[in-house]
């Protein structure tokens, strides 16, 4: 559990490092305030301001990090996807496909 929290932490980093310099901000010194977000099971040192969304649990657990005042400044982090669907029919078709015997829809 603790590799997985400083792998989260490495990939926040990462990830945060990506989102100001595709925004033009690495060219200046960007001296971030950080503030401990606490979800539980799950903490994250967060800019200070920045809201956080979780969503699922254990290996479908998500979240979403963004700066409300910079909406194009997010973070996000998916731990399992499975299946988008546009339509019911094509979740339809598809579970009458795994009734069929083909691959479980997860």
């Amino acid at each position: 559990m603790k590799k997985l929290f400083l792998l989260w932490i490495a990939l926040g980093a990462l990830a945060l490092s990506v989102v100001f310099a595709s925004s033009g901000e690495a060219k200046r010194k960007v001296n971030l305030k950080l503030k401990k977000f606490d979800g539980g099971f799950f903490s994250i040192e967060k800019p200070r301001g920045w809201e956080v969304v979780t969503a699922g649990s254990c290996a479908d657990f998500a979240f979403l990090m963004y700066d409300p005042g910079e909406p194009l400044r997010q973070v996000f982090y998916f731990g399992e996807v499975g299946p988008v669907y546009m339509s019911e029919q094509q979740k339809q078709i598809d579970y009458q496909y795994m009734k069929m015997g083909g691959y479980p829809i997860l």
